[in-house]
């Protein structure tokens, strides 16, 4: 309890979900806590509030005196319009640009944030007058600001008239220049509110640091935090903006600059939502404030899914250049390509160079996606901007949408330089170019002419992946350099990218294809040589099984037969089809018949066989024949029926099937089979290969 002038103050501290009941007894008062939901008594109607001129009116049955103390949240003044009788109260809190209006229980409580304020009892009213009228002001820049109910402030921006807001910064210099060093705090903080409210952040920001140099209490308080985040917000460097989460009381005006921060952060579905709901309280900044956050709000309405509001905005603000880009935003996401397309080109005219930049970018990039740019043209279009505006993310973000760009209108080689380029101006953003670069990077090896890919790899070997899809382009790569026979450059990148790899599933991959191309050409210890410089435990299963077959192979070409069948057999089904073939240059032809016959069943009776199959199908009827195996012909003729029906193999396959020689009639027929046969030891080699090719 505290004695004032006028009257006794008495404070309770009340939990949120409870209230104070207040009732008339004779001469006396009575004050009980109670739970919200255990009022039983019917509630007091609300205060009717209405303007008349420049004054606002409350309107109640009993007025009483008028009592002045300082609120105990803000420190500002507080004035409390009393009451004789339990009259109605004021249900929600309303702001304006020189006083708060305070939700009560009973009668009116104003929170001057000027000097000007006044809260006078009339008959059976309150009056609230400004002088220099600067409430009407206030209450006339939306028909929503003075209707709405529940917009909180926490800080000091009037909506003055520029000249007004200079004559109230020169008072407030004035005043810091008249207080003692250790009480500057609170005037250089009403200095910094009205620079913001001049739009003057980096002034604002300049203020606000004086201020906590000079007191170590000025540098702990949160309403100096929040007001230098505010300042970095509207000076374009969102990420400075760490004071916005300072601890402030819960307002509107706290919610709305939180909203502005993500917005400017991309995050415009998270920042609608704030920004609908505290629009009136944008809207009664004043102008130069106005002007600076308007473009934030309406954009991040317009991307966040609020075209609504984002209507309502520019057409509460009227003409401002400053939102042209804002609108041509709207309209795109209304999907109104050609008026958005002339917003972009009236921003691009202007003189703001960021809103140029971003216009000039999506006005491309609405072109690209409506047809009438491709992604060459949009490329090229887009290389423009990269001069409008640099050094931060929005730069970043253009060369990589830039480089996007260019890989698909098949330049690739261009976007890896930009992206390489941009990794060196950017050295913060490297890891996150990563996955980039290697992806411009595999996209040029495979679009390059063979030389130029295999210089290309010579010069960013760094950038090739380790995974399934850099194994694919070396592949690929090597392929086509034995196209142009040239197999040792083939075999030369396979080696040392084998021997930059880790060990790894990777690099035996490698090590295997290299194997490969060395038996291809005949070189069996560089290929058992390739095979051992890229062991790796713990590999896949079927990657095993193929290096095991290739080690047989080339053992065998090597003379050591005996040891690549006992490797071969060892694999089990998986080394039949391998098995039959070291079986056939032995001339065990019924061996090889038997274990391709095994391999034909494993894989099962299809309807349709590709290529490699009807090979492999065509050289076991050759084993067979050459056996001389009737029935195991003709039961092999049942089984593939109707399964090779490439032209060429399935005449040579009738002719090795077909049931023998019964009369003069089948001579011709003999004869052919006879030359047929003839060429068997030559034709092994090629059959032997063919499905390889083919693959």
């Amino acid at each position: 309890m505290q004695r004032l002038a006028g009257g006794t103050l008495i404070t309770w501290k009340l939990p949120a979900d409870e209230r104070l009941l207040l009732r008339r007894e004779g001469q006396d008062w009575s004050v009980q806590q109670v739970m919200g939901s255990q009022v039983t008594t019917p509630t007091p109607e609300a205060l009717d509030l209405t303007s008349e001129g420049e004054r606002f009116i409350l309107r109640t049955e009993q007025p009483s005196r008028v009592v002045a103390l300082s609120d105990p949240l803000t420190g500002l003044p507080l004035l409390i319009g009393t009451v004789i009788e339990a009259a109605p109260q004021l249900v929600a809190s309303r702001s304006l640009a020189e006083f708060d209006l305070v939700a009560t229980f009973l009668g009116a409580a104003v929170v001057a944030r000027a000097d000007r304020v006044s809260l006078r009892a009339g008959a059976g009213r309150f009056l609230i007058s400004v002088e220099g009228g600067a409430v009407a002001a206030a209450g006339s820049l939306s028909g929503e600001t003075a209707s709405r109910p529940g917009m909180t402030r926490s800080f000091d921006l009037p909506s003055l008239p520029a000249l007004a807001l200079q004559e109230r910064l020169r008072v407030e210099q004035a005043s810091i220049g008249e207080a003692a060093p250790l009480l500057r705090t609170e005037p250089r903080l009403a200095a910094a509110q009205t620079l913001l409210a001049l739009g003057l952040p980096q002034e604002a920001q300049a203020m606000l640091r004086v201020a906590a140099q000079e007191s170590p209490q000025a540098a702990q308080e949160g309403r100096l935090a929040f007001l230098a985040g505010m300042g970095a917000l509207i000076g374009g460097r969102p990420g400075e903006a760490g004071g916005l989460d300072a601890e402030l009381p819960r307002s509107d005006e706290v919610l709305l600059w939180r909203a502005l921060r993500a917005a400017l952060r991309g995050e415009p579905v998270d920042a609608a939502p704030g920004l609908a709901a505290t629009m009136p309280l944008l809207l009664s900044y004043p102008e130069g404030l106005r002007r600076r956050v308007l473009p934030i709000a309406v954009e991040a309405l317009a991307e966040g899914g609020r075209p609504a509001e984002a209507r309502r905005l520019l057409d509460q603000a009227g003409e401002d250049p400053s939102l042209v880009l804002a609108q041509g935003l709207l309209e795109e996401a209304q999907g109104n390509a050609p008026e958005a397309l002339e917003a972009y080109d009236r921003a691009i005219g202007g003189r703001d160079r960021l809103a140029r930049a971003r216009a000039l970018r999506r006005a491309t990039e609405l072109r690209l996606g409506t047809g009438r740019l491709d992604a060459a043209a949009a490329a090229q279009q887009l290389e423009q901007t990269l001069f409008a505006w640099r050094g931060d993310a929005q730069e970043i973000s253009l060369r990589e949408r830039l480089a996007e760009l260019r890989g698909q209108a098949g330049d690739p080689r261009a976007a890896l330089a930009l992206l390489r380029e941009t990794e060196a101006l950017f050295p913060e953003r490297a890891a996150a170019l990563r996955g980039r670069l290697q992806q411009a990077f595999l996209q040029a090896l495979e679009m390059e002419p063979p030389l130029g890919a295999v210089g290309l790899y010579d010069a960013y070997p760094d950038l090739l992946p380790t995974g399934a899809e850099g194994v694919a382009v070396l592949a690929l790569l090597s392929e086509r350099l034995t196209a142009l026979d040239l197999p040792n450059r083939a075999a030369e990148v396979l080696r040392r990218a084998v021997e930059r790899l880790p060990a790894g599933e990777s690099r035996a991959t490698l090590g295997a294809l290299l194997a490969e191309r060395h038996l291809g050409e005949g070189e069996a210890d560089r290929a058992l040589e390739a095979l051992a410089l890229s062991s790796a435990p713990r590999l896949p299963s079927a990657l095993t099984d193929r290096r095991t077959l290739l080690a047989a192979q080339a053992e065998a070409r090597r003379g050591n037969r005996q040891l690549a069948l006992e490797a071969v057999r060892a694999l089990g089904p998986a080394g039949d089809e391998q098995l039959a073939e070291l079986l056939a240059e032995g001339r065990d032809f019924p061996g090889a018949a038997m274990a391709l016959s095994r391999h034909l069943a494993n894989i099962g009776a299809r309807s349709e066989w590709s290529e490699p199959l009807q090979y492999i199908a065509l050289r076991n009827a050759v084993y067979l024949a050459m056996a001389g195996d009737e029935a195991g012909l003709a039961a092999h003729r049942s089984f593939c029926a109707g399964r090779v029906t490439r032209p060429d193999l399935s005449a040579a396959f009738e002719a090795l099937t077909v049931d023998p020689v019964r009369g003069l009639a089948d001579l011709p027929r003999l004869s052919r089979e006879l030359n047929l046969f003839r060429r068997f030891p030559q034709s092994l080699e090629p059959l032997r290969t063919a499905q390889r090719t083919a693959g």
